[in-house]
């Protein structure tokens, strides 16, 4: 929840136990800043290193008898279970908001969106596939008229989606069942073709396969609607 709310530092607390939820007084404390582009996977391995340090302080604390520190429970914050809702991406949006949800959720359980020609959906539509978004830069100076979803621009960076502010830039996705893409891997243009670039058979079988996707994945042909999976798809 700490990148996903924009935070800029987490941290590691040890605690006594009490009848009341992480309500306890602290025994040891330390901070973690987070870094600009920072996803929560790198992140939990520097909190790992540092719970190893709490946990030695907390031991040496205890043992010595040092006394807690009492909470202040006008300064807590609520970090509520993370849902398959909540990896749903709303295009209108700001830019930053989008990038850090998908940083926050990066490499588990995983922001979301649905994907038509030409578009990003935040809500399944007709031939719309469901997506994953695995990395993704905030781009804070893209101005376009367009509306909140469009793919403006594409290329081997990325793919460039506008925002309800400012923009981001998709720089890895994967269609359910699917490999991750990075962009280096397919190009996307306006009409959603996708041109291989001749870096590898491998990549070039990868592309061949989310291009399939894209085409008929979860799109009934009697009735041109998603199929059942999109509203059931796990995490």
């Amino acid at each position: 929840w700490a990148i996903i709310n924009g935070d800029k530092e987490t941290g590691i607390t040890s605690f006594f136990m009490e009848e009341g939820l992480d309500t306890g007084p602290i025994i040891s404390q330390r901070s973690c800043p987070i870094g600009p582009g920072e996803d929560s996977g790198a992140l939990e391995d520097k909190l790992r290193i540092l719970a190893v340090e709490v946990l030695a302080e907390t031991l040496n604390k205890v043992k010595e008898g040092k006394s807690a520190i009492k909470q202040d429970g006008r300064k807590a914050t609520l970090a509520p279970k993370i849902t398959f809702e909540t990896g749903r991406i709303d295009w209108s949006w700001g830019g930053e908001r989008i990038g850090n949800l998908i940083r926050g959720l990066s490499p588990r359980p995983g922001a979301y969106s649905f994907f038509k020609k030409s578009c990003f959906f935040s809500r399944p539509r007709e031939a719309a596939i469901l997506v994953k978004l695995w990395k993704a830069v905030y781009l804070k100076n893209m101005v376009t008229e367009k509306e909140a979803g469009r793919v403006i621009e594409t290329g081997p960076e990325g793919i460039k989606v506008c925002a309800g502010e400012g923009g981001v830039l998709i720089k890895e996705l994967q269609s359910l069942g699917l490999n991750v893409v990075p962009m280096g891997a397919v190009v996307y243009n306006e009409a959603t073709e996708i041109k291989e670039e001749k870096e590898s058979d491998k990549l070039q079988g990868e592309v061949a396969q989310l291009e399939q996707a894209l085409d008929v994945a979860f799109v009934s042909e009697s009735d041109g609607k998603p199929e059942p999976i999109l509203e059931e798809a796990e995490v």
